[in-house]
Order: C-alpha cells, then sequence, then structure tokens
C-alpha cells in the first residue's frame, strides 16, 4: 500500500509540472491533466472545480473580489497567451522566427517597465 500511494503522490507531482508547463507554453487554453482522475480537462474546467471548493475560504478571508480573478484572466489572457499572439501574428505576416521572438521580448521588457513604474 505504501508503494502504491507513493506512486500517486509522485503521479499528481508530475501531473502538476506538465500541467504548469503547459499552461505557461499554451497558455490558458492549454489542455491539461486533472491530477485526481488522470483524465484530460481544460484550464476552465479545473479552475472552476477549485473556486467551488475554496470559494467559502475565500469569502471568510474577505478577498472574494481577488479570489474571482481568475474568470478574468480566463476571459483576458494571461502573459503566454499575449506573447503567444505576438509571436503567431508576426509569424502570419511575414516575419522570421527571430524577428518573432524579438517582438516577444520587446513587449516583455515595456511591460516590466511598465510594472516597474507602478509599485
Amino acid at each position: 500500500k505504501l508503494v502504491t500511494g507513493v506512486r500517486r503522490v509522485l503521479f499528481r507531482s508530475a501531473f502538476i509540472y506538465e500541467n504548469r508547463w503547459r499552461v505557461q507554453r499554451f497558455g490558458t487554453k492549454a489542455s491539461i491533466v486533472d491530477p485526481l482522475t488522470s483524465e484530460a480537462t481544460s484550464v476552465e474546467a479545473e479552475l472552476s472545480k477549485l473556486a467551488g471548493i475554496l470559494g467559502e475560504d475565500a469569502d471568510a478571508l474577505g478577498c472574494r473580489k481577488e479570489f474571482d480573478r481568475w474568470r478574468t484572466i480566463l476571459t483576458m489572457g494571461t502573459a503566454a497567451d499575449r506573447q503567444i499572439e505576438i509571436f503567431d501574428d508576426a509569424r502570419a505576416a511575414g516575419q522570421t522566427r527571430i524577428a518573432a521572438l524579438r517582438l516577444v521580448m520587446a513587449w516583455l521588457a515595456d511591460e516590466t517597465i511598465a510594472e516597474t513604474s507602478i509599485s
């Protein structure tokens, strides 16, 4: 039983790392693996489940507005979504891979500067 339990923990950890990579690489539209069922799911479906589980805690802590921000992120996208969009748009416009990556790096620099100046 101990070996089986250890395997489950290792598989769940592997799924979590894989899911993190997929979301970083593909954004909020990524297909991920539910670590409890080992079935493919969407980021939105997984976050909806977590919101149902953790919503009462957010209310108790008085941070429901911040907690519900995940819905906005799904709608508007993440930085990964924006980077993919910039790259894909540049490639579709005929830019080389290197030129498209430079546009992504310029956007990242601009966003970093903007965030730094807000703080």
